[in-house]
């Protein structure tokens, strides 16, 4: 995956920090609204629940260079969550955990290009998604279905024949100025424009389904292979799928 958004897509590798402050949290509205569902450490600091957070702070309190602009990011990293909003629904199995990697991709665009790098980032996502073979659809949330933080979202949701049902595999967002403001990023497109950049990201989160953040490298993204080819066990299928992926991905 990592590979193929790099080398393919144009997006540069960060290997950023597990762990976060409380004014990082604030900046992508993790804070204080959804605190419970964040792991604490004794001396102030947060576990971090994905890696939008230290992504989108990369640039807190700079003022970006217009000809800079788009910006690209991507990382593979550890996520927490304590799932407290969850209250015991869907605890088992693979669908929710407290601890899981996942693939993120960031961008901080110009104002005025949000919806249409959103569409780019989209497709970025669909290319994981069909390389997978997962059966899956596009899915354009309401309002009612977002978080408050998004203009708009996109979601990729897979076909879990375990459960008979479709479930989010990847959830893609734009945000408009909403995080930077909040992180106080900004970008200077001439001398007398000064401007808030829009950004949208893309990866995963197994717990809830709001605007965000998927790129199928949890185990919910392998879930769906359970069941598929009338097979009890989804080893073959799995380990089929892996394989052909890493003949097509093979890079010299």
């Amino acid at each position: 995956m990592l590979d193929t958004h790099t080398r393919k897509h144009g997006y540069t590798e960060v290997s950023p920090p597990y762990l976060a402050n409380e004014r990082s949290l604030f900046g992508t509205a993790n804070l204080p609204k959804f605190e419970d569902d964040l792991f604490k450490t004794t001396d102030g600091y947060y576990l971090i629940p994905t890696a939008e957070v230290p992504l989108t702070n990369m640039h807190q309190g700079e003022i970006l260079e217009g000809e800079d602009l788009p910006i690209y990011y991507t990382a593979y990293t550890a996520c927490f969550r304590r799932e407290a909003g969850a209250a015991g629904k869907e605890t088992r199995g693979m669908i929710r955990v407290h601890q899981f990697h996942k693939v993120e991709l960031m961008k901080s665009v110009r104002p005025g290009q949000g919806s249409e790098e959103l569409e780019k980032l989209v497709k970025d996502a669909e290319v994981i998604v069909q390389a997978l073979e997962l059966p899956y659809r596009r899915v354009h949330l309401c309002t009612g279905d977002m978080g408050h933080q998004p203009q708009q979202t996109f979601d990729l949701e897979g076909y879990f024949p375990g459960m008979d049902r479709w479930l989010e595999l990847s959830s893609c967002s734009q945000y408009g100025d909403y995080q930077a403001r909040r992180c106080n990023t900004r970008t200077v497109h001439s001398v007398h424009e000064l401007g808030f950049g829009l950004r949208a990201h893309y990866g995963g989160d197994p717990g809830k389904l709001p605007a965000g953040k998927r790129n199928c490298g949890d185990p919910r993204s392998i879930t769906p292979l359970y069941g598929r080819d009338g097979r009890d066990s989804a080893s073959y299928a799995v380990a089929g799928r892996l394989t052909n992926l890493a003949r097509r991905w093979s890079f010299p």
